[in-house]
């Protein structure tokens, strides 16, 4: 369902334009890590940070390429830190550029009650993300989403407990899958990185687009191990 409005509400669709160049961007992150030349390495990289550079041209939302980069970094690269620290600069320089030329046009959103830029006003982005967070990730796991429609305003700090509750108990059920798997623990940590830029709105199923993904690669992992 987190794929539905993104497909048929033309104003949505820039998210998917953004995943297509998130997954390009890590696609070629891949190839830089499997090819052994150091030419062909550094020409890959070069191509995945562009790649990326079109992901977030083509909305806010393709900052969670990042969600398929860093975990990919931490868990399933094998090459040096040195490395590793390397490539994941690269990616956080895109960003960085990236937002000093959006804000320098005077693009984002400014005073608006629907979203809050982290640039912006960081502090009110960290309250969002303790508030938003679990909706976004309890919503992907039991497959309802928007049911915060169905909840009154007096009730809503109950329902933040409660489902920072469930997603904690979960934490502790899967942890062992977690230390011991290093596919499963890119693909959680994946679910969880990619939900962050996104808690900035919200809760609501069509901004889970890049969180559907790794909750998608997880289900089917698991299913092929058994």
């Amino acid at each position: 369902y987190s794929l539905i409005l993104p497909f048929s509400w033309v104003a949505n669709r820039n998210g998917l334009i953004a995943l297509f160049f998130a997954l390009v961007s890590f696609n070629l992150l891949l190839s830089a890590n499997s090819d052994g030349q150091h030419s062909k390495r550094i020409k890959y990289i070069a191509l995945s940070l562009v790649v990326f550079l079109l992901s977030l041209l083509s909305a806010e939302a393709g900052v969670a390429t990042l969600a398929f980069v860093l975990p990919y970094l931490i868990f399933i690269n094998k090459a040096s830190i040195k490395e590793k620290i390397f490539q994941a600069v690269g990616y956080f320089g895109v960003v960085i550029v990236w937002q000093i030329v959006y804000k320098t046009l005077g693009f984002g959103v400014v005073n608006s009650e629907m979203y809050t830029d982290p640039g912006n006003n960081p502090a009110q982005f960290v309250i969002n993300l303790f508030s938003n967070l679990p909706y976004m990730l309890t919503m992907q796991i039991i497959d309802q989403d928007d049911f915060l429609a169905f909840v009154s305003s007096e009730l809503i700090p109950v329902f933040t407990i409660l489902m920072w509750v469930f997603i904690l108990l979960l934490a502790v059920l899967l942890r062992k899958l977690y230390i011991n798997n290093r596919i499963s623990a890119f693909l959680l940590t994946g679910m969880l990185f990619a939900a962050i830029p996104v808690s900035g709105v919200p809760p609501s199923g069509r901004n889970l687009i890049f969180v559907a993904v790794f909750a998608a690669g997880f289900i089917g992992y698991g299913l092929s191990r058994f």
